[in-house]
């Protein structure tokens, strides 16, 4: 078997090559392509699982931060209606409190479900899978068939 000036893979036949001998090297040569593929695939998948795990320690942060921020902000609009209730003279100050607290955790828990549903929807509507590497060995696959 000879290479041809060391490129790898490019082998040149001579005559007294045989079929067997040409057969086998299409077949090693063919394992070769099946690896390669896979092993792109799996680099390909690594690839979109880092980008992933990175996007979501990106999200947790910003959602850490969010939250304390909107803690902060909920407390605030929640003792500002407490004070409104207090002052128009119908409620005691702890039941202003509270009445003001429910209010504002009401509205957040119906504004948290709405968006954690689109967030939901926009979640099962992603496709983590590599379109292309499995279109690619699909199509090696129905090439390396031989249909009798």
């Amino acid at each position: 078997m000879h290479r041809s000036d060391g490129i790898p893979g490019a082998d040149t036949s001579t005559p007294s090559d045989s079929l067997p001998v040409l057969v086998g090297r299409l077949g090693e040569d063919i394992g070769r392509l099946v690896d390669s593929k896979l092993n792109l695939l799996k680099i390909e998948i690594q690839d979109d699982l880092r980008s992933y795990f990175r996007g979501a320690v990106q999200v947790v942060a910003a959602g850490a931060v969010a939250a304390v921020g909107f803690g902060l902000v909920s407390v605030g609009v929640a003792l500002f209606v407490a004070t409104l209730l207090a002052r128009s003279g119908s409620l005691s100050g702890p039941t202003a409190q509270a009445t003001g607290f429910v209010a504002i955790g009401l509205l957040f828990v119906g504004g948290g479900a709405i968006v954690g549903r689109l967030a939901l929807a926009r979640l099962k509507r992603a496709d983590p899978i590599p379109e292309r590497s499995i279109q690619e060995l699909e199509r090696d696959r129905k090439w390396l068939r031989v249909d009798k």
